[in-house]
Order: C-alpha cells, then structure tokens, then sequence
C-alpha cells in the first residue's frame, strides 16, 4: 500500500537559505526519516526525549527557546521499498554529522527496515558502522569538551535515577563478558594513574567514609561470596600487592593513615599522645591489639595505657 512519506526535521532557530540539489529549506534540516501514520511526531513524545543523542539534544534545545521543530512531509504516497530508497537518498545528499558532510542527526544511512523489534544486526552491519564512526568519522574526532561543556553534561546527570528494570537489563548485559586480556590490562593502568592523583584518592576514600552497607546489601554480597574461589594466579597477585604495599612503616603510613581511626593516648607515665591507627603502636608497645580495642569499647584502662578514639 502507497501510505509511506518521507519527512525532514527543520530547526527554526536557524533560518536561512539550505539548497540540497533540487530541494530547499528555510530552516537548517537536522533529520530525515521515512514512516507512515503519525510516525514523524514520535520523536517529540517525552518517553522518546529521555535517551541522550544529538537528534534529541537538538530538539530539547528548540524547547528551551520556547519553539517547536518545524516537520515538512517531502514525499507522500509510497511503498514502502520507496520510503526506505528516498530516505537514504536525501540523508546522502544532505549529509550527516556522524561522518562530518552534513547536519543531519541520523545516525544510518538510512534505507534500512527501522523495525527491529526482536531483530539482530549482522556482524558485517556492525563492523561497517563501528568502521564509520570510528577515527575521522566520529564527530568527536580530534576535539575535547570544554569545561563548561563538562560542567553541564555533569549536572543533567546529577540526581538521575535508573528504574529496576534499567538495572537489570544493564547487568544482564554484561553478565558473562569476558574482557580480553588487552582490556584489563588498560583498566588496570588506568586505575593505577588515577590512583596517584591523591584528590582522586581523597575524593574516593571520602565517599566511603562513615558509609555503612544496608543488611540487604551484606546479603547480597555474603550469597555472592559463597563458593566462590580465587585461582592461584590471583592469590599471588594479592600476595605481592600486600607485600609491595606493605614492605616498610612508611610506605603502610602512607596508604594507611587515611583510613585509619585516629586515637589519644594516656601512657601510665601521665604523657598523652596522638596516634593514628593502632596496630603499630600496639605491636611497639608490646600490647595485644584485640584486647587494646576491647578496653576502648569499654572505657576501661589496659597495663596502665588510656585510649580514647576521637
């Protein structure tokens, strides 16, 4: 049946002259497609607005300005085969942001069944697309964010909140992945760099502190941990992780005194002292460290030693 159209989206806050072979537009076009019914208006629905891309950051920005995208039906009455050949057609001659020949949004070509309801592109598909965006052909290519680009992609992320459905989808997806070992390899580096950005560190050990997990969330992680075995090869990691870390007094002072409590300390001398974590000086003072932290909890003096935590 002929009850397909092509359609463009125009941006009214950018008039002008926009010739395309032999058609033209007042307006700069951001997006063509091809449907039928009332399927041009489906990109304004607010269910449609929520994914993050630039044909939807586009037409939030017209919103802003207290305007509507302007939509013009440029061919009627097709088959469907036609729609999907004209879209394609006028995407070409237009050209897309993605691959730097135009302003269009559309992320295809286009002249592909938009229907994939329950569908799976093919691997060539895949590659040709991952191919085209890649490099030179990412619009981002050679560019970086300004800070205030930065700052406002952070605060429209500020206070979001995934839906348990959202949660479970995105952990059912990566449920099973095995990363090469190329990919562990530049996460570990990557942790690493940032671990020695001490405002990084301090910002990380902050957000963990005075936290306190919830008794459904130590169920989680107590079930997650049954049976659970470490290999030979991880356990010789760790090992030499916590001997690196842990070889001298300094090196354990450094890593450790930002998480360790911070005490005072009345000697049976009557000299009072400042002590951060206790195990060192418990191990100095010849005193045993549990029996140390049972004294504490009970406010009781031990072999003549004060210790109050602040």
């Amino acid at each position: 049946m002929n009850n397909y159209y092509v359609y463009v989206y125009l941006d009214p806050t950018k008039p002008g002259i926009y010739n395309y072979g032999n058609v033209g537009f007042p307006w700069e076009p951001f997006y063509v497609g091809k449907g039928k019914d009332s399927r041009l208006y489906d990109h304004l629905t607010e269910l449609n607005l929520v994914s993050n891309s630039h044909k939807n950051n586009r037409i939030k920005s017209i919103f802003k300005e207290n305007k509507k995208p302007v939509i013009l039906r440029i061919l009627t009455e097709l088959t469907e085969n036609q729609a999907l050949k004209l879209e394609s057609e006028f995407i070409e001659v237009i050209g897309r942001r993605i691959t730097n020949t135009g302003p269009l949004t559309n992320i295809r070509k286009g002249g592909e069944d938009s229907s994939l309801s329950g569908k799976f592109h093919s691997l060539e598909l895949r590659e040709k697309w991952k191919k085209e965006r890649s490099g030179s052909g990412n619009t981002m290519y050679g560019k970086k964010h300004s800070d205030e680009t930065k700052k406002k992609i952070s605060n429209s992320l500020k206070g979001r909140s995934r839906s348990k459905e959202q949660i479970e989808k995105q952990r059912l997806k990566v449920k099973g992945r095995i990363l090469s070992e190329e990919t562990k390899s530049k996460i570990s580096e990557k942790r690493k760099l940032n671990w020695k950005n001490l405002e990084y560190r301090n910002n990380i050990i902050n957000s963990l502190t005075g936290h306190k997990h919830s008794c459904e969330t130590k169920e989680k992680i107590r079930k997650t941990a049954i049976g659970r075995r470490v290999s030979s090869k991880t356990k010789k990691k760790m090992s030499q992780t916590h001997k690196r870390r842990y070889k001298n007094k300094s090196e354990r002072n450094k890593t450790g005194n930002s998480v360790s409590k911070t005490y005072i300390v009345v000697h049976p001398s009557g000299k009072e002292e400042k002590v951060i974590g206790l195990v060192d000086f418990c191990r100095t003072n010849n005193l045993v460290t549990s029996s140390v932290y049972e004294a504490i909890s009970k406010n009781r003096i031990h072999k003549g030693f004060k210790i109050r935590k602040i």
